[in-house]
């Protein structure tokens, strides 16, 4: 992230380390808990933030094929052809907002979309807020009946 002076900021260092350890794991490059560990391991973080990273790595995967599916909803593309990277930002977004009541909305969406920021995908960012935004503000769509969708 770079500020107004072209100085790299740091980014929130929970949802940025989240959003490293799913990249990872998504591309199959360990387990879960041995990815969040080397990389938590590498940059000193608070508890909290420890904890939050936790929250949010475990829920993104246990909660994957519901937040794809809310997403997907909202999504004015295929999913497709999102990129693995956005849509993992995406999980993490909508998990806090849809699980994680003590964080404010638009403290959540806002943290999230600076993940991307100053990065290879920052040209997405529009979407990104404009879907986590969405997420905070519409009811979810319903869930299909198994018979039509069994994932």
């Amino acid at each position: 992230m770079t500020s107004r002076a072209g100085k790299r900021r740091p980014t929130d260092g929970a949802r940025d380390r989240a959003w490293r350890i799913l990249r990872d794991w998504e591309a199959g490059q360990g387990s879960l808990e041995a990815i969040r560990d080397r990389e938590v391991s590498r940059r000193r973080l608070d508890a909290r933030d420890r904890a939050l990273v936790m929250e949010l790595t475990q829920g993104v995967v246990r909660h994957r094929t519901l937040l794809d599916h809310r997403i997907d909803h909202l999504l004015d593309r295929t999913p497709d052809r999102l990129p693995v990277p956005v849509r993992i930002v995406l999980r993490l977004g909508a998990y806090q907002l849809i699980f994680l009541h003590r964080i404010p909305a638009h403290a959540a969406v806002g943290a999230t979309v600076d993940v991307l920021k100053g990065g290879r995908f920052s040209g997405l960012i529009p979407l990104v807020n404009a879907v986590l935004r969405k997420v905070s503000s519409s009811p979810p769509p319903p869930v299909p009946e198994f018979r039509h969708d069994p994932a």
